[in-house]
């Protein structure tokens, strides 16, 4: 799921973790205290770090979650491109885990 999650055309800006420098997201680890990644979440699947369901879910949830944090304190925008591939993105992932028959818990 996570592999064609990574696939998707919004999944671009989540691959990695964050550099601020990089990404040009000035005080981003000032405004973000976990901050979380496709790549780091394929990485924790890898490792067996996740003990259940819910502890992915979470982390999921919050690549979500930190891009509009961030975004709305910075920009005041909850409606930047990156806030509109993170919302893409966050229903690509409800479809793909509703394909798999679970029941989603994601809000």
């Amino acid at each position: 799921m996570l592999s064609n999650l990574k696939k998707s055309t919004n999944a671009k800006h989540f691959q990695e973790p964050i550099d601020p420098k990089r990404d040009n997201a000035p005080n981003y680890f000032n405004i973000i205290a976990e901050p979380m990644d496709l790549g780091t979440v394929k990485q924790r699947l890898n490792s067996n770090y996740y003990h259940t369901m819910q502890e992915f879910l979470d982390d999921m949830q919050l690549i979500f979650e930190n891009c509009l944090k961030y975004h709305s304190s910075v920009n005041g925008e909850s409606d930047s491109s990156l806030v509109k591939a993170s919302k893409a993105l966050r229903e690509d992932f409800k479809r793909l885990y509703e394909q798999l028959n679970i029941e989603f818990y994601i809000v």
